[in-house]
């Protein structure tokens, strides 16, 4: 069921998660990322790599987005612990 006019798509803080792969990485960190930091309510464009097991991505701040990388483990995004491992074992 769709909004209707006039009333947000989304409530509360949308998350944005896009997985790598190795035909589409490239647009995936350019025309993808730009599109979806456009954003005003995006607060991280997390993005998986299945391949190495780890997360990099763009994490709001103060004064816009930072990159970070997180090569596995506990991931704080949107005030809530992600778990890679259990990301990754429920993707296998």
């Amino acid at each position: 069921m769709g909004a209707t006019k006039g009333e947000p798509l989304f409530r509360g803080k949308p998350l944005v998660m896009k997985a790598l792969s190795p035909t589409t990485e490239a647009q995936d960190q350019r025309g993808r990322m730009r599109a979806h930091l456009g954003l005003a309510s995006l607060q991280a464009y997390p993005i998986p790599n299945p391949q190495s097991k780890g997360l990099a991505g763009y994490f709001r701040e103060e004064m816009g987005y930072s990159p970070k990388a997180y090569p596995g483990g506990q991931v704080p995004c949107l005030g809530i612990p992600l778990d890679l491992g259990a990301l990754y074992s429920a993707l296998d």
